[in-house]
């Protein structure tokens, strides 16, 4: 599971969402380190801005419906940029359409989560998000 230091980034224009969302990460025990962002331009911005500060988030949460730029154009610009190409991104979402969820894989997402966001399901998509990008080594 990620550790306690990890650096966390909240990308959803619904403020109650991310609301609820850090609630549930903060009610967790493992402290991490929370930021958020109301759309996919900001949330690329917090990105840059972590990366300059040398604190690189660690762990992308993203809505798929945003304002400014959408969360699929948010996650195709994060993996062209060589830095973030293997940051762990779990994408949320309202709608659940397999052609969304194949579109979403092919563009480079970790993992998937409908809403409404329950702290039991958050909880195994950040396990096996963790699994995924940290194989272990046999």
């Amino acid at each position: 599971m990620f550790p306690a230091e990890t650096r966390i980034l909240i990308a959803d224009d619904s403020q109650t969402t991310r609301a609820l969302i850090r609630s549930f990460l903060k009610n967790s025990g493992l402290g991490w380190h929370l930021n958020e962002a109301e759309n996919g331009v900001r949330a690329l911005e917090v990105l840059r801005d972590q990366q300059e500060k040398n604190k690189p988030i660690q762990l992308v949460l993203s809505d798929w419906e945003m304002p400014v730029l959408s969360g699929l154009d948010f996650l195709k610009k994060v993996r062209s940029d060589e830095r973030w190409k293997l940051l762990p991104f779990i994408m949320i979402t309202g709608v659940n359409h397999p052609e969304q969820v194949v579109e979403a894989v092919k563009a480079g997402v970790t993992s998937y989560l409908v809403k409404p966001v329950q702290p039991e399901t958050l909880h195994l998509k950040l396990k096996q998000a963790w699994e995924k990008t940290h194989p272990r080594k046999s």
